[in-house]
């Protein structure tokens, strides 16, 4: 009776604390529902049974102990006869590992994949919740519920807006962990820095070591760092202004501990990625086309289009009228959609309409104006000046696919919609209108309406059967490729593998796949093609699938010595290619038969 009597007090307690601090209902309520609603989205629109996430630029992993065993060493076997490894390959050494772990423990590659994906969208709106709370903790002593309501927007918003649709339609793990990772980098850098507490230095640290996989892609990792550079440049300015030496101080020394123990704790990515990114520049200042290229991905970039995060250039197909994914066709021609997607930016912007400014709205609102203008690339006004930005500023050359700084783009309009939001219900209460209540659910249940393909399963890009361009990312992989793979891995001599027929970087199949060589993926064998390689190894595999592609003639050559110069064991004949045409898939028949017979003539 004692102990049931000390469990009721502990439960009466544990009731008074949620009631006295509303715990429950302003911080766990939410986030549970944020939770949840994000994991159902990601089984509506990430998840197709039977199906992986592949194709096109994305890389995951077939099978995982092959990459795993090829990203730590500096020679790289998988491609032809070799070459020295990619620095920008060494950050996903932890994504593999992740894989490669789960794969360990029997749990099915299909299944690992979902996990990730899952984790990272289903987090991303309680990261930017608990990036506003820290935001208004900031600001006031104590957190009030409007501010919760405010974080509440913000994170919804922040998961569910244009430019997240876009970007989902072809999941990349690499992308939206950068993504996810923005609100909590910017959190604690703002923790760390007002409390002048160094634990937030070794958090962030370690938040980039999770994140790692991100910098495979340079322009992921600087979005994580471009507001906390907008952040500490605003701090440092407010400080010198009000004289406020000591806080200055901290600021600097607190910002150059985060410098220094993020590159000492990472520096086993940095160091490679910075010799890969003085490499990625100077091919980009070599080919002389700067200006050409940012005209060419300004297609989009109009400030209409940059204002309601439309902007990326693949919303609309090179092929007049032809769209990406299908779920963009309202978002481009319903006039109900395109008005409510300027509801959102007009919204966000009104929160600069409070007679108080603070901090946070002003910071917001500039960092928002400065990537809008920097996202509009070869459009007037000023155009000559975004283009010299970007042809003689290092970092800025790198955004030469200017829709990438849309990112911090939606970070500000996130925060500042809750603002203004909350801004537009005061006013309609201190007028005495009853209907000011009704603001605040309105503008929650648009968000949910307006981002529609969340719901409907109509996110990822599914290909030509839904009417969409190209090829699908849902795709149900043949059991005889992982059958063949097998057999090849199992052999333990040294040989490599020709592919066959090769004639493009990319090649379609008949069965939804439209990406890169699925060889890498599978065999531990090098694979030779007309892609791979380098100079005498690319030139004879340019000759044998010259030989064997040709359609013109008829003359029987023999190039089983060559095939044995280059140490190939097997042809690998792929029978499932196909080319689109219009809106029909074609299989290429003729193609293979006529390799095969050459290849039967080896003998």
């Amino acid at each position: 009776m004692e102990m049931i009597r000390k469990v009721n007090d502990i439960i009466l307690s544990v009731k008074d604390n949620f009631k006295k601090n509303n715990l429950f209902w302003l911080i766990f309520l939410p986030l549970f529902f944020l939770f949840l609603i994000g994991l159902l989205a990601s089984f509506i629109s990430f998840s197709k049974q039977g199906y992986y996430i592949l194709g096109g630029d994305l890389y995951y992993p077939l099978d995982p102990k092959i990459d795993l065993l090829r990203i730590p060493f500096a020679w790289d076997v998988r491609y032809a006869t070799g070459g020295t490894s990619e620095a920008r390959h060494i950050p996903s050494l932890i994504y593999f590992l992740y894989f490669f772990l789960l794969d360990k423990l029997s749990i099915p590659l299909i299944v690992a994949q979902k996990i990730a994906v899952f984790s990272i969208f289903t987090l991303t709106a309680p990261a930017m919740y608990y990036l506003v709370l820290v935001i208004m903790q900031d600001q006031k002593k104590e957190i009030e519920s409007r501010d919760h309501l405010i974080a509440f927007i913000a994170a919804l918003f922040y998961n569910y807006n244009l430019w997240n649709l876009f970007n989902w339609a072809a999941p990349s793990v690499h992308l939206q962990l950068s993504y996810f990772a923005v609100p909590l980098v910017l959190a604690f850098f703002i923790k760390g820095i007002r409390e002048f507490n160094f634990l937030y230095v070794v958090y962030l640290a370690i938040l980039y070591v999770l994140i790692a996989p991100a910098a495979s892609n340079p322009i992921y990792t600087l979005n994580t760092i471009w507001p906390v550079v907008f952040f500490i440049t605003f701090i440092l300015i407010k400080q010198v202004v009000i004289h406020d030496w000591k806080g200055l101080t901290q600021s600097v020394l607190f910002s150059l501990s985060v410098l220094a123990i993020f590159i000492l704790i990472n520096s086993w990515w940095i160091l490679l990625m910075l010799d890969a990114l003085k490499d990625s520049v100077k091919i980009i200042e070599n080919s002389g086309n700067v200006w050409r290229w940012l005209d060419w991905k300004s297609t989009r970039s109009s400030f209409l289009n940059i204002f309601r995060l439309t902007n990326h250039e693949a919303w609309v197909h090179t092929t007049p009228g032809d769209l990406i994914i299908a779920s963009a066709q309202g978002y481009v021609k319903n006039f109900f959609l395109i008005f409510t997607s300027f509801v959102f930016p007009v919204l966000a912007f009104s929160s600069l309409l409070k007679k108080k400014k603070n901090f946070y709205v002003l910071y917001f609102s500039i960092m928002a104006v400065t990537m809008i203008f920097l996202s509009k690339g070869g459009h007037a006004p000023l155009r000559s000046i975004n283009m010299f930005l970007h042809e003689k500023i290092l970092i800025l050359t790198l955004y030469r696919s200017v829709e990438w700084y849309t990112p911090m783009i939606v970070l500000s309009y996130s925060f500042l919609l809750g603002e203004g939001t909350l801004l537009a219900y005061d006013f309609l209460k201190q007028r005495g209108k009853t209907q000011a209540k009704y603001i605040l659910v309105s503008i929650i249940v648009i968000i949910f309406v307006f981002n529609y393909p969340f719901w409907t399963g109509k996110v990822v890009h599914q290909g030509k059967w839904t009417g969409e361009i190209a090829n699908p990312y849902f795709v149900k992989i043949p059991n005889w490729y992982f059958e063949a793979s097998r057999w090849i891995n199992n052999q333990q001599d040294d040989f490599r593998i020709l592919s066959a027929p090769s004639d493009n970087p990319y090649y379609h199949t008949d069965w939804g796949f439209s990406g890169g060589e699925l060889g890498i993926f599978l065999f531990n064998k090098p694979i030779i093609n007309n892609i791979f390689g380098w100079a005498g190894t690319k030139k004879l595999s340019t000759i044998i699938l010259d030989y064997l592609n040709d359609e013109t003639g008829n003359k029987k050559i023999v190039i089983a010595r060559l095939l044995g110069l280059m140490n190939i064991k097997y042809v690998a004949l792929r029978h499932d290619g196909a080319y689109w045409t219009g809106d029909r898939m074609i299989k290429i028949k003729k193609n293979t038969r006529r390799v095969y017979e050459k290849l039967k003539y080896q003998n």
